[in-house]
């Protein structure tokens, strides 16, 4: 454990090594598959891992300026005694979700921003339905899923862009276009996460792509 580095004793790695401490992390595809093959991980969607990291405010304590986390490998699998399955499930109970409007600030647009406590890789709040459920609730209706960062994704009103309306160009090309320049503009590259719309049907509980043509339903925790 001491190649982590955090520069923590055996009771410390006692007390951190716990599910409690368990947080979930989304990270684009395309990550290196040599850096993934020592990482308890899933797919997301069809542009997306999870990955699991350990919350260390247990240690350091809420009021530390950056949350430190622990990205949790093979090795720590191995000490905490767990599956990747374990990781995942307490990953979901973990979640604490911050759902906040934008609208005050985007001219009045229906938008939410999606994230958790803390803002610390928040965008793993869309992998649970009862949150999706929330923001529909919210919205009043199906919503388009933009991508932000790492830390939060963006929901929308799913009839605010009339996909159909060709006079505004409001076509499904000009919002991927749209999308991909807005999610690229991050300044971390570590934070990028994906360029994928999806929408979430709150009638059947699942996301699609925005062409319609894959569709996945969310796990009830």
């Amino acid at each position: 454990m001491s190649k982590y580095n955090m520069k923590l004793d055996k009771d410390q790695i006692k007390k951190l090594c716990k599910l409690e401490n368990v947080i979930g992390q989304l990270v684009n595809i395309d990550v290196s598959p040599n850096w993934l093959s020592n990482i308890p991980h899933r797919e997301f969607l069809d542009s997306m891992y999870i990955v699991y990291r350990l919350n260390a405010t247990c240690i350091f304590g809420d009021g530390f300026r950056e949350t430190k986390t622990m990205l949790i490998d093979n090795d720590i699998v191995q000490y905490m005694a767990v599956e990747e399955q374990d990781l995942y499930m307490a990953a979901m109970r973990n979640i604490k979700p911050e759902i906040l409007s934008m609208s005050d600030f985007v001219y009045d647009t229906p938008l939410l921003t999606i994230s958790v406590s803390g803002f610390i890789y928040g965008a793993f709040a869309i992998v649970s339905r009862d949150i999706m459920d929330s923001v529909a609730e919210k919205i009043g209706n199906d919503f388009m899923l933009l991508p932000g960062s790492v830390h939060e994704m963006h929901a929308i009103d799913v009839n605010f862009f009339d996909l159909n309306h060709t006079e505004l160009t409001y076509d499904k090309s000009f919002i991927r276009s749209m999308v991909y320049k807005a999610s690229h503009d991050v300044k971390n590259r570590d934070e990028y996460l994906t360029s994928d719309v999806y929408i979430y049907n709150r009638e059947l509980k699942e996301l699609r792509t925005l062409k319609g043509d894959q569709s996945w339903k969310l796990q009830l925790i």
